[in-house]
């Protein structure tokens, strides 16, 4: 089950400050599993948090993956470098699926972390908190 937490600062109980934001903040359970087969064969890991290298795990490589909960972002190399992918909740059976039809092939994933968002209806803008 997912956390909610609600952080209002109403009208009028501060004062007039065009500064303050009414910030609605979800905390979800994050997770993905990936699999070093495409298709979803293979040694399989599953994560709730970042991981800065997929070796660390024994695993050569990320060849399909299932975001479950939240929005992911994956790279290349280790440490978070190279080519980055936006992964969100769905099934990702080959490198193709979430890589694309680049000119620059990217047939590998080594290191993926969670991107956390937050909703501010003051100005309709999504924030990276992560």
């Amino acid at each position: 089950a997912a956390n909610q937490h609600i952080r209002m600062i109403s009208d009028g109980s501060h004062g007039y400050a065009p500064g303050y934001l009414c910030v609605f903040t979800h905390f979800f359970l994050f997770q993905i599993t990936v699999y070093d087969q495409e298709h979803f064969q293979g040694r399989r890991c599953e994560f709730t948090a970042c991981c800065q290298n997929i070796m660390e795990y024994g695993m050569e490589t990320v060849r399909s993956l299932k975001v479950e909960c939240g929005v992911w972002v994956g790279f290349e190399h280790s440490t978070f470098n190279g080519q980055q992918f936006i992964l969100e909740k769905g099934d990702y059976p080959c490198w193709e699926a979430w890589s694309g039809n680049n000119a620059y092939r990217i047939e590998r994933m080594m290191s993926f972390h969670v991107i956390i968002l937050t909703w501010s209806f003051y100005g309709s803008w999504w924030k990276n908190i992560s």
